[in-house]
């Protein structure tokens, strides 16, 4: 008997370190994505107004659609790229012309600002889903859920964004 107590004992504990060790690394997580994401507000207003005019398109510019649709391709994702197609549509219909690289936008900047975005809907839609109620404990359980994995999720491609998109 003793013996399971003590194979309990050391699971309890190597299971408390883990989420000691879980903590510790979401609060480093945090502080590197305030960091990452303390900007410059005079640098931001300045590219929110640049972002009024015209993008300013270089030799190397090249719309973005038909790269982003082979990879999704790739993926077997066809219903995604119809989706994706009808947003390019709405660009040109709203902007006069498609996304291109090398326009002369902060692309690292719009990428945050729309995870962040995202961030909040994905929040909306949990509050309003959870409001409900006529819900069980389970389903509030089960929604609850994937919200925070969708905002973990979202948490990881932004701090992808910062890693990967250097500027």
């Amino acid at each position: 008997m003793q013996g399971d107590w003590s194979y309990w004992n050391s699971l309890a504990l190597k299971m408390a370190d883990e989420e000691e060790a879980k903590k510790k690394q979401a609060i480093e997580d945090e502080k590197a994505l305030k960091e990452a994401l303390t900007i410059d507000v005079n640098k931001v207003t300045d590219k929110r107004q640049a972002r009024q005019l015209k993008p300013q398109f270089s030799v190397n510019s090249e719309p973005v659609f038909p790269v982003l649709e082979e990879v999704l391709k790739e993926f077997s994702y066809s219903e995604t790229i119809e989706l994706v197609r009808t947003r390019m549509i709405l660009g040109l219909e709203r902007y006069g012309q498609e996304l291109h690289s090398f326009n002369g936008r902060d692309c690292k900047l719009d990428a945050i600002e729309e995870i962040l975005d995202c961030m909040q809907y994905v929040t909306q839609q949990y509050m309003e889903q959870t409001a409900s109620d006529l819900l069980t404990h389970s389903d509030k359980a089960r929604i609850k859920y994937t919200y925070k994995k969708t905002i973990n999720l979202l948490l990881e491609v932004l701090f992808n964004v910062e890693d990967n998109l250097q500027t």
